[in-house]
Parts: C-alpha cells; structure tokens; sequence
C-alpha cells in the first residue's frame, strides 16, 4: 500500500511537474498567441488603413472623374452652342453673301444700262455739238451775208439817191418797175452775191445815162414827176431787196 501511494505520489508529482510544463507551454502559446494576435491586428489595422486611404484615393479620383466629366459635359454643350451660333452665323453670312451677290448683279446691269446711257448721251451730245458747231458757222455766214447785204443796200441806196440827185426831175416811169427791180436786184438760185448787185447798180446807172436825149425829147414826162414820187420809188426799192434778203434768211 505504501509502494502504491508512493507511486501514486510519483505520477503525482509527475504530472504536476508536466502540468507545470504544459502550463508554461501554455503561457508561451499564449504569448505567442497575443503575438500574433497583436501582429494581426496591427497589419489588419495597417491594410484597414490602407483600404482606407485607397477607398479615399479612389473615391476623391471618381469625385475628380465625375467633375471632370461635368466640366467636359459643359464643355460639350458650350461647343454645341458656339457652333450652332457659328452656323447659324454661317447661314446668315451665306444669306448675305447670296443677298449682296443678287444686289451687285443688279448695280452691275444697272452699271451696265448707266454706260450705255451715258455712251447714248454722249453720242447725242457730240451730235448736237457738232449740229450746233454746223448751225453756228451757218449763222456767221447768215450775219456775214446779212452784214454783207447791208452794205450793198446801203450802197444801192446812196447809187439810186445819186441817179435821182443826177437826173432831177427826170423819171423812171418809161421803164416797168418789175424791169428796174430786176435790173436793180439781181435773184441767183441760192443767195444774193455782192458784186452782181454793184453790176447790176452800175448797169442801171449806165442805162440812165444813156437815156438823156430820151428825158429831152419828152420833157412833158419830166415835168408830170414831183420829187415825193422819186423818193418813193427808192424806198420801193429798198424795202424790196429787204423783203427778198428776209426770204432767203
């Protein structure tokens, strides 16, 4: 019985001795155990924090994305606008464009009809200038024949008060006044000529001077003219070749 108990006493003592070295092992186990607990917490609490941060990061890239995104978006809608503003701009310049093409068409043909008129109008203008040139040179020589017939009437007219101071009383009644209006005043086809009026004022004086023997063998006509007639015929005469200068003018 006592070899028992100490046998007994033996295993005891064994096992506690082997309680206590499993005790031990324990506590190391578990100190090893915290170890890795702590070790794991502290990388967990590490990669938490680092998720963390990388869901911050990516949540601040998307908020960046989504901004960038709007601002693209209005961008976008900005270039829309500005480009149906320049079509539109586009459309009226063409508008315009088509309108101001129209319009100097028309300045073009009405520029067109302008230098033919103009080119008309010069034409007439030359026409009538040199119609007014010719019409002008016709009036100098109209005023040099009118001045031209002055001075020949005025001649006529100092010739016949000479043949009539010459003869006196003597008369031009035997002779037809058509003859002495002929003889007197000469009538050409086209106009009077000045030296056909001097001959024909000398032939008539001629004609008077040959006839003194006439004016004495009839001294009865002599007598029958009174001067007033004289003077009379003279003024026949002048108002005659007047009255066939303003025929011909």
């Amino acid at each position: 019985h006592l070899k028992s108990n100490q046998e007994l006493s033996e295993k005891l003592s064994g096992l506690q001795q082997e309680k206590e070295a499993l005790r031990e092992e324990y506590g190391q186990f578990l100190k090893r155990l915290d170890v890795h607990v702590r070790n794991y917490n502290e990388k967990h609490h590490h990669h938490k924090a680092k998720l963390r941060r990388v869901k911050d990061r990516l949540v601040h890239e998307v908020e960046l994305r989504d901004e960038r995104i709007k601002q693209l978006e209005n961008e976008i809608g900005a270039l829309q606008q500005q480009m149906e503003k320049e079509k539109a701009f586009q459309d009226q310049i063409t508008t315009q464009n088509d309108i101001l093409l129209l319009e100097k068409r028309k300045l073009l043909e009405q520029l067109t009809e302008q230098e033919e008129l103009i080119h008309g109008n010069k034409w007439i203008i030359s026409s009538v200038q040199s119609r007014v040139l010719f019409l002008d040179k016709e009036n100098k020589q109209l005023q040099e024949n009118s001045l031209r017939l002055t001075q020949q009437v005025g001649l006529l007219e100092r010739i016949i008060r000479s043949i009539q101071i010459r003869r006196g009383e003597e008369t031009i009644s035997d002779i037809p006044e058509f003859e002495v209006l002929n003889k007197i005043v000469p009538l050409p086809n086209s106009s009077f000529s000045g030296t056909g009026l001097i001959e024909s004022a000398g032939s008539l004086q001629e004609t008077e001077e040959h006839r003194p023997e006439e004016a004495m063998v009839n001294p009865k006509s002599l007598e029958s003219l009174s001067c007033s007639q004289n003077s009379e015929a003279g003024y026949i005469n002048v108002a005659s070749l007047k009255e066939i200068h303003h025929i011909q003018e």
